[in-house]
């Protein structure tokens, strides 16, 4: 889905040159069906040429990639750091960008050394190593150049280590884990809707979807559903600042920075210079003027170059006969 996004084109066969910008666990959903899906193309750009007016980029400060952060021009490779990301996350069980604040992620995300997802956490095999660390490199010329040739990489290497499960295994797996939330979201989407239904219309039904249905039928869950307690998933979200996309607008890298403080530092000793010692600072310059300085009215040359001008010989005197 991401790589069918990348090579989009216009009406005109132009590439459209999307990036979208916020890849992250939140808008890649799976399906009961078994099939993930990549959702939510609100802040998607249009990659390098987000340039100009448009300085800031989104995304979640987790998951933006390094050049989003010092250069504000992206490609379709900075979707595929994104989902270097994830993928790291969710094979290890760890957050390989985490800190109190955004900015304290966002140096992570420059500067942070990254270990092998086979050493950390749930310590996924190493054959996926590759792929997981090629994706997160930092300069986007050394990642894989689009999405498709992280899958099939990925796909590979799944396939001869026996790591791919079919879609039918996710699906039971998806139903095991999240079919009674779904269910419950369903009886408040039903219940909403019969407020909203003018009376005399029967409300629609739920279909054949009996997953995580209660005993007693729905009516008799629709009356407690203001009383549901909060997913079981809620406990493990992050702060909202923390996980909601932001817009970033291109820092300065901290070389740069230092160099900048470095040369105030200097210029402000050196007023402090001329103004507690004047006298000094006048002489040091006066005996660099004496040393190097031309000479007035000869041409611009150091007056060390110059001989004196001889003065003429005296006439010679007439001999006394």
């Amino acid at each position: 889905g991401l790589h069918c996004a990348h090579t989009l084109v216009g009406d005109d066969g132009v590439p459209l040159d999307i990036v979208h910008c916020d890849v992250s666990p939140e808008n890649l959903l799976v399906g009961i069906d078994g099939v993930c899906r990549l959702t939510d193309f609100g802040v998607a750009r249009q990659g390098i040429r987000m340039r100009g007016n448009n300085r800031f980029t989104h995304g979640k400060p987790s998951y933006v990639a390094p050049e989003a952060i010092t250069q504000g021009r992206i490609d379709c490779r900075a979707d595929v750091f994104a989902i270097g990301v994830v993928l790291y996350n969710a094979l290890t069980g760890t957050k390989l960008f985490d800190g109190q604040s955004v900015d304290e992620i966002l140096q992570q995300v420059c500067s942070r050394r990254i270990d092998p997802p086979s050493t950390v956490g749930l310590r996924p095999p190493p054959s996926l190593d590759f792929v997981c660390m090629r994706a997160l490199e930092r300069d986007p010329e050394r990642r894989f150049s689009s999405a498709e040739e992280m899958m099939m990489e990925l796909r590979r290497i799944a396939l001869r280590e026996n790591l791919l499960a079919p879609t039918s295994e996710i699906a039971a797996w998806v139903r095991e884990s999240v079919g009674h939330d779904l269910a419950r979201r369903r009886l408040v989407v039903l219940e909403a809707s019969r407020q909203n239904r003018p009376q005399g219309k029967p409300a629609p039904a739920l279909g054949n979807a009996k997953v995580g249905e209660p005993p007693g039928g729905v009516d008799a869950k629709a009356q407690d559903v203001e009383e549901m307690p909060p997913s079981s998933h809620a406990a493990d979200e992050e702060p909202d600042h923390l996980s909601r996309t932001i817009a970033l607008e291109p820092q300065t890298p901290k070389p740069v920075r230092w160099a900048v403080v470095v040369a105030s530092v200097l210029a402000a000793v050196a007023v402090l210079v001329t103004v507690l010692f004047p006298s000094l600072v006048s002489r040091m310059f006066r005996t660099s003027d004496s040393a190097v300085g031309p000479a007035p009215g000869n041409g611009g040359l150091p007056t060390s170059s110059i001989s004196p001008a001889s003065s003429p010989p005296p006439p010679e005197s007439a001999e006394t006969p």
